[in-house]
């Protein structure tokens, strides 16, 4: 309800408005002009690609989404001359996409070069609008046991750029299953950490009989990614999730 009475107006003093958060600051005309010369000499000095940032990124929904855009800011060194990690094979008949992790010898682990070579593979079936369906499989006898804790860069990156490269390993994954056409995920071996993630991705997983899953992420010390914070719980329950994550428990197929 309306309060009786007619509203009376208020009027905001400067340093009021200041006080309230409706300003950044109040100041004498001779020293705004002063601050405003000196932002526009500032914000003129900054680099192109922060601009470019700024503008596009920000405001962020929250700090670690701003974390994560400022971590373009730091783009990784070009990738050296080698064989691609993911083999992608569209069957002419079926119009059925198989992608397959190849990196058995590191038994896919991940990495920058196969967060890329997934994302690309994605990139170029959503270009083939006659696929129905694909496949997600790995090459070698594991499917993948995610991460690899104990690769060290030789120069330690800042942490906005580490927080973006473990978003973007994932970033193929996501992309895959926005296709909006049925994704397997064919797995065998170990599937430890981000191998769970990335075939939790899939609306249907057929797995080896000898197949062993392992959360792998808290007593590696590393945060689970991939959405797999999101997608255990959804597949097994709240619950068996977090038994699954606390106790670490090897699960067979």
């Amino acid at each position: 309800r309306r309060p009786a009475g007619r509203a009376t107006a208020t009027t905001l003093s400067a340093s009021d408005a200041a006080q309230a958060g409706l300003v950044d600051s109040a100041l004498s005309p001779a020293t705004a002009a002063a601050e405003s010369r000196r932002l526009v000499q500032r914000l003129s000095s900054l680099p192109a690609p922060l601009l470019k940032a700024c503008r596009s990124l920000l405001p962020a929904p929250s700090v670690d989404a701003a974390l994560v855009a400022m971590g373009s800011l730091f783009p990784r060194p070009p990738r050296s001359i080698g064989k691609r990690l993911v083999r992608l094979y569209v069957d002419g008949e079926s119009k059925v996409a198989v992608v397959e992790l190849n990196d058995p010898s590191r038994m896919n682990s991940f990495s920058a070069e196969l967060a890329e070579d997934v994302a690309e593979a994605a990139a170029s079936i959503g270009r083939d609008p006659l696929v129905k369906a694909i496949v997600l499989q790995g090459a070698g006898p594991h499917f993948s046991v995610g991460g690899n804790p104990f690769k060290r860069e030789k120069a330690a990156a800042p942490l906005a750029a580490v927080a973006l490269g473990c978003r973007a390993a994932f970033d193929g994954f996501g992309a895959l299953y926005k296709l909006g056409v049925p994704m397997v995920a064919a797995v065998h071996g170990k599937l430890i950490g981000g191998g769970v993630a990335a075939c939790l991705h899939a609306d249907y997983i057929v797995a080896d009989s000898k197949a062993t899953f392992e959360h792998g992420n808290l007593v590696r010390g590393v945060c689970p990614l991939g959405m797999l914070s999101q997608t255990l719980p959804n597949a097994v329950g709240r619950a068996r999730a977090l038994s699954i994550y606390l106790t670490n428990d090897t699960l067979d197929a």
